[in-house]
This record gives structure tokens, C-alpha cells and sequence, in this order.
């Protein structure tokens, strides 16, 4: 059959958001598409820069990582950090500018297959969340 709900209308099964189409969900009237989050394997300290936004940052590693925030990343950026490893992931800041705040004073993240996430408050200000410890 023809039409949006017809095998090759939108939401048929062969549509866009059918059962095999590319968009994953439909959110509030607005399609999203390419919900697969990238992986950025971590195996010893790095910087966060623009084009690591919205990525996973897979953290493996015996020894702790550290993830420097540097200054000037546009404001509403964020990123996800998963420690895969033993080692810890510790956010640091790259220059006297940058604040990371957590709400229980956490400094890192909890342990193995602890998720967390660093976000933008506003300029050089960020909220480090999520499965963290002091």
C-alpha cells in the first residue's frame, strides 16, 4: 500500500522510521538520526578539544588518566568518559580560567565501568557528573 504507512511510506517497514529505516526514535515530532555514540579509546593522558564533543571517551588503562580541559572550547560542548580500566579518569584543567565543579566535590570516577560526563555551564565552566568519587 501507498501513503506514510505503506511499505515504502516513512513509517512503513521499509521507511524512514520504520522498523528498517535509519532514523532510531522520534522525539517530540523531531527525528534523530545516527544515535550511535563514537568511541575514543584512552590509554594514557590526553586534552579534550572541539572535536572530541559529544564522543565516549573509553578510559583503559591500570594507571589513572587524566583528561585536561583546556581554555576557550566553545560553551555547551560536553563529552562522556567510561573507565573500561582499573586506573581512574581525573578531569584536570588546563589553565588558572577553567573551573570544574561536582556536587560532592568528586574528583574522579568510581571505578571500573563508571560513566561519567564533563559539560559546559558557560565559558570555561564545567560540571563533571555521574559515577564519581573523591
Amino acid at each position: 500500500p501507498a501513503g506514510p504507512a505503506g511499505a515504502t511510506g516513512p513509517a512503513g517497514t521499509a521507511g524512514s522510521t520504520g522498523p528498517s529505516g535509519s532514523v532510531v526514535s522520534n522525539f517530540g515530532g523531531a527525528a534523530i538520526y545516527n544515535m550511535d555514540q563514537e568511541r575514543i579509546v584512552k590509554t594514557s593522558n590526553f586534552t579534550f578539544s572541539a572535536s572530541d564533543a559529544s564522543k565516549n571517551h573509553l578510559v583503559s588503562g591500570s594507571a589513572n588518566i587524566t583528561g585536561t580541559i583546556p581554555a576557550g572550547l566553545r560553551d555547551k560542548i560536553g563529552f562522556t568518559v567510561t573507565q573500561v580500566g582499573a586506573g581512574a579518569f581525573i578531569p584536570v584543567t588546563g589553565s588558572t580560567s577553567v573551573n570544574i565543579y561536582n556536587r560532592e566535590s568528586h574528583t574522579q570516577t568510581a571505578g571500573q565501568y563508571a560513566v561519567a560526563t564533563i559539560f559546559s555551564i558557560d565559558t570555561n565552566k564545567y560540571i563533571f557528573g555521574g559515577d564519581t568519587a573523591p
